[in-house]
């Protein structure tokens, strides 16, 4: 009997705690809806906010600071369009837009990262299996580096890359191309692009708008047929 009496008073306890639990933590009463998980450098970052009140919510009861990687923080502006804010952060870093509701001021806070790229030939990206025809591969001008998120169509800068050619009798060419666009020598490999060939361009880097260094993009690797 005293063992049933003692199970059924830790059985109140444990419930307590957890009632006292769920009780004492703050319930959000606003939320910030962002296309990305999070903002994006140097881009006009669109968001929608919903509260716990009866009229939407308006900018005067936003405010924003961003706090860089070095530690330097400043306040930033939030704009608004056709329903939407929006928000342009000039630095990677950390962004803390703060809501003003009737009774609180609650802060939502979001990381700000650099644009990242994606390595493409024509239509083709990396980790593919795609074999290119003799004639599209050699109607190819160079590698690009496609921006393919935030809604927007953009490209950074191709800082250039190595091209290896291995012949179908397991003859290999190499170069560097120093920019996008095939260069002299490139294009010389470029068209000597037979079937049975296999072409691999490899260490691509790029550098996308405000980074800090350049992005090494995935290799690429084509069988010409």
């Amino acid at each position: 009997m005293k063992n049933q009496s003692t199970y059924i008073l830790s059985l109140i306890c444990i419930s307590l705690f957890f009632t006292n639990l769920l009780f004492s933590q703050k319930v959000q009463k606003s939320m910030i809806s962002l296309e990305n998980k999070s903002l994006v450098v140097n881009v006009d970052n669109y968001f929608r906010i919903v509260a716990q009140q009866l009229k939407p919510v308006t900018i005067d009861q936003l405010s924003a600071t961003l706090e860089t990687n070095k530690n330097v923080k400043y306040s930033i502006n939030i704009q608004v369009e056709k329903g939407y804010f929006w928000i342009h952060p000039d630095s990677i870093g950390k962004i803390e837009i703060k809501i003003k509701l009737k009774d609180t001021i609650e802060t939502k806070i979001f990381q700000v990262e650099p644009i990242v790229a994606v390595g493409r030939f024509a239509n083709y990206k990396a980790n593919g299996d795609a074999k290119i025809s003799v004639g599209e591969f050699k109607a190819q001008g160079g590698i690009i580096a496609s921006v393919e998120c935030c809604g927007y169509d953009a490209k950074c800068t191709v800082l250039g890359y190595q091209v290896i050619r291995i012949s179908s009798n397991n003859l290999v060419t190499r170069g560097i191309n120093k920019a996008e666009h095939f260069d002299k020598n490139t294009r010389f490999i470029i068209d000597q692009a037979k079937p049975g060939d296999l072409f691999i361009f490899r260490n691509i880097f790029c550098r996308c708008p405000s980074a800090l260094k350049p992005q090494r993009l995935d290799d690429m690797t084509f069988e010409i047929k």
